[in-house]
């Protein structure tokens, strides 16, 4: 940047004044040329935004100069030397003279191609109203700050101030504290505005420095039939992490946001003080009534965290292996000469060599499952390497690789079956909930997983933990409309005034209307739903569409 260019530069950041960069006479020659040019082409303006201005000459600092001016407001434009309409066309789109003439949007000046406009602010623009309001701005500042992760400061800021007030005089200044105010608003009236039911997850960990943190997450279906989840809490729970400190940080985050009425499950992992938590919370719904579908489904366990465990016991019953193969494989990736005797020597086996070696990170057991994967494929190579390298020495023997095939999965199955012998209700119940498998999913995989009477009380008991959460909704909506019934029977009284005076018979055909309709059908929706036949096994099921 040239020296006149950077003192102005300074001189108007200062001074608080615009600035002025007088270009090169290099440049000034080259755009006279193009400028020329186009003009000896005589190109037809095709564009659609030179309906909303015109060219006109203005006096500016003592000079005329040529500028573009709106045809429905005062908004003056410079003439751009390339011949670029975006100004023109961002300002066309928000012209508050257009939008008081009623005009609607043009298609230029909507076109997300051309002003490069999202979906999210297409949709958000069309939900907000004409002119300038205070309050609109400060909400979409605050969705601004948590979107972005902004600080609250930054509305205090002297330049993001001056850029409002030259996008509109009329914005008014405010501070970090009005603005973190604004967020909580915001956060708080997008968080679970009309939610019915909400699943909870929580966690527990412990920080480098011995800190106990606990985060709780809400999942609900929103009023759009749209899957949500939104954190609630993320806190610091001090030690003793027994099951009812748990218990009791959870419930006192449910009371501050007032849905300690609303949840229906909670998943937790493993731990036994998260079952002491599940058991504490649920007593406590269940002294106040709002223990929904019995507690049947109530404490979800988390499968991620019974895989991991699963994986874990496997893991420790071939330590020893697995660290001889992660030795082995350092050792040859060290070098490259190695690596490339050992590639010799797989392909002397005829071994597929596209595989590769791979070298795991000991927290992660995907990655170690991997390693272990590959080195099965090199299992004789390794034998053969050691034969040529008096330096390598961590060769796991013939019943170490036995020893890692069989003894991981015996204790891994341990594990699993100690977990499945408590059917999970809630997973069986979403898939009979699916239109392709209902319960035949059921009645074809319990007899495969169960002892064939395990398997008959497990399926019992999952017709009966279906038909508990539909009459429970059956219930609710009954009451939901003998409420609707007597707001309309308020108003049909007048009617049947009337009626009476016309005639007594109309009256008493409504009685026999509203008895006949009344009475239940044969089969409930649920018994109907699961005598129906399945659809297609390809067929994509989403149960919120």
């Amino acid at each position: 940047m040239s020296e006149s260019v950077t003192k102005n530069l300074s001189d108007a950041v200062s001074e608080n004044k615009p600035i002025e960069i007088n270009i090169g006479e290099e440049d000034n020659e080259t755009n006279k040329e193009e400028e020329s040019n186009s003009q000896k082409k005589g190109r037809r303006k095709t564009t659609d935004v030179w309906l909303y201005v015109k060219r006109v000459k203005v006096k500016e600092n003592g000079e005329e100069v040529e500028k573009y001016r709106c045809n429905n407001c005062p908004s003056l434009f410079s003439v751009p030397k390339q011949g670029t309409t975006s100004q023109i066309k961002r300002h066309v789109k928000f012209c508050t003279g257009l939008v008081g003439k009623g005009q609607k949007k043009n298609s230029f000046a909507s076109a997300s191609s051309i002003t490069g406009t999202s979906a999210i602010e297409e949709n958000y623009l069309k939900t907000i109203s004409s002119g300038y309001n205070q309050n609109v701005v400060r909400e979409i500042m605050a969705k601004m700050m948590m979107v972005h992760e902004y600080p609250f400061n930054m509305v205090e800021h002297t330049w993001f101030n001056i850029l409002l007030k030259v996008l509109n005089p009329r914005y008014e200044r405010i501070s970090r504290n009005t603005m973190r105010s604004d967020v909580m608003k915001v956060y708080e009236s997008l968080l679970l505005k009309g939610t019915y039911r909400i699943s909870l997850t929580s966690d527990l960990w412990t920080s480098n420095q011995n800190i106990g943190y606990m985060s709780l997450t809400a999942h609900f279906v929103d009023s759009d039939w749209t899957l949500q989840k939104r954190i609630i809490n993320f806190c610091q729970l001090e030690p003793p992490h027994t099951g009812v400190a748990i218990s009791d940080a959870i419930i006192d985050c449910l009371i501050t946001w007032e849905i300690e009425d609303k949840v229906s499950t909670i998943t937790l992992d493993n731990a036994s003080a998260n079952d002491v938590a599940a058991k504490t919370i649920m007593n406590n719904f269940q002294v106040r009534d709002k223990l929904y579908f019995n507690g049947l489904i109530f404490h979800v366990r988390c499968c991620a965290h019974i895989l991991n465990l699963v994986v874990q016991d496997g893991i420790h019953v071939i330590q020893d292996v697995i660290e001889n193969i992660r030795c082995s494989v350092t050792y040859l990736k060290k070098s490259p000469s190695r690596m490339y005797k050992f590639g010799e020597i797989a392909r002397q086996l005829s071994v597929p060599t596209s595989k590769g070696l791979a070298l795991d990170v000991a927290t992660r057991w995907n990655s170690t499952y991997v390693m272990l994967e590959h080195a099965f494929v090199y299992q004789k190579v390794f034998e053969q390497y050691a034969t040529r390298d008096a330096n390598y020495k961590w060769l796991p023997s013939e019943n170490d690789w036995f020893k890692a095939a069989k003894d991981m999965a015996i204790e891994m199955r341990k594990k699993f079956d100690k977990y499945w012998e408590e059917c999970d209700m809630l997973l069986a119940v979403a898939a009979v909930l699916d239109p392709r498998y209902k319960m035949k999913l059921i009645n074809f995989c319990f007899p495969k997983i169960y002892c064939f009477a395990e398997a008959q009380i497990n399926m019992q008991r999952v017709h009966r933990v279906l038909y508990t959460i539909f009459e429970s909704y059956k219930v609710e909506n009954a009451s939901g409309e003998n409420n609707r019934m007597n707001d309309i029977s308020q108003l049909d009284k007048s009617d049947d005034l009337i009626g009476a005076k016309g005639s007594e018979g109309q009256a008493e055909f409504k009685i026999f209307l509203e008895s006949t309709n009344a009475v239940e059908p044969l089969k409930s929706e649920l018994e109907i739903y699961l005598e129906e036949q399945t659809t297609s096994l390809i067929d994509k099921f989403d149960a919120l569409e």
